[in-house]
């Protein structure tokens, strides 16, 4: 081992934080900036049934939820009524006992309960305040849309700024939502400007040009 300044996700180091109890730093704790991630019970998702699971995959199926570290209960909810056959791949909601904290493109790992063997896995969509409606004809679509928008940081921003609709936001605020450092969005949000997507308006705001 060595003495490092930095440390990456993925990476096994040693922390001294002398200031935090045994008892406040449990399984599936992250260490990041404060305020940067947020937790949440509800966990879009893309994922795939192991053909070795034998049988088609219920629309509302009870679950151990392995993401990061953490291992939580839950449920994984088909966006229909019709059952996953083995291997086949879906978009679903993770609804947990307990939030988590999770970002877009995390691998999970999803196992049953009774008898307990590996359901399949995916990644992390993205994290999402309420629980998926059946009745929303367009969740897939706008899962669909934000997997493909948070695969790079600039069309992360992109998404970020066009969803805020009217209100404009600092490089800061769209950095938060498009989980990027400050550094990296304003480069982005420069090129978004250049490539006539954004608007820069004074106090160094920005807001998409299909806004105006």
């Amino acid at each position: 081992g060595r003495d490092t300044d930095l440390a990456r996700a993925g990476e096994c180091v040693a922390l001294k934080m002398a200031d935090l109890g045994s008892d406040e730093a449990g399984r599936g704790s992250v260490l990041a900036t404060p305020g940067f991630f947020e937790a949440s019970r509800f966990i879009n998702a893309r994922f795939q049934l192991l053909r070795e699971a034998g049988r088609p995959l219920e629309p509302r199926t009870p679950i151990r939820f392995h993401v990061g570290t953490s291992d939580v209960s839950g449920y994984l909810i088909l966006p229909s009524l019709n059952r996953l056959a083995p291997g086949g791949e879906s978009y679903v909601q993770i609804q947990l006992q307990k939030p988590v904290v999770a970002a877009p493109g995390d691998p999970f790992v999803a196992r049953s309960l009774s008898p307990t063997f590996t359901l399949g896995g995916g990644y992390v969509v993205g994290l999402d305040p309420k629980r998926i409606r059946r009745s929303n004809g367009g969740w897939i679509e706008a899962c669909e849309e934000h997997d493909r928008a948070f695969r790079q940081p600039g069309t992360a921003l992109e998404y970020v700024l066009r969803h805020a609709g009217l209100r404009s936001l600092r490089p800061a605020e769209a950095a938060h939502a498009a989980l990027v450092d400050e550094k990296t969005a304003g480069e982005c949000m420069n090129q978004l400007v250049r490539e006539a997507l954004a608007v820069r308006l004074d106090g160094d705001r920005f807001i998409h040009a299909r806004a105006l």
